[in-house]
């Protein structure tokens, strides 16, 4: 898994598909990462991140918990990702962004259906 870290947090590459196939060996992954670095903030960066089924879910709201009380950040979230997560419910259990700026539901949705 990639990985880089910038100041005080951990920018955690996700790729690919996360499924119910591969979730387990992802979450140990991160998991992994976040106790090597325990006081740095997560980021996850989902530029590359295709698909993420209900077990690719489980990971993330995992390390929501893991690092709570402070919220995990995704940046880079295509529309895709956006819907799966608000029709899971989660969209307000994490701090997404797009393009390393702060997500605003209803600017991001007018900027893709213009382009």
């Amino acid at each position: 898994m990639k990985f880089t870290t910038e100041n005080e947090h951990i920018v955690i590459a996700l790729e690919g598909e996360i499924r119910s196939d591969n979730a387990e060996s992802v979450k140990e992954e991160i998991m992994a990462l976040i106790a090597e670095h325990p006081d740095k903030k997560v980021f996850f960066d989902a530029s590359n991140l295709k698909y993420i089924s209900s077990a690719g879910l489980r990971v993330l709201l995992m390390v929501e918990k893991e690092k709570s009380p402070e919220k995990v950040t995704m940046r880079n979230v295509s529309r895709d990702i956006y819907d799966i997560l608000e029709m899971a419910g989660i969209t307000t259990s994490f701090i997404l962004a797009r393009h390393s700026q702060q997500l605003d539901k209803q600017k991001y949705f007018a900027r893709q259906s213009e382009g």
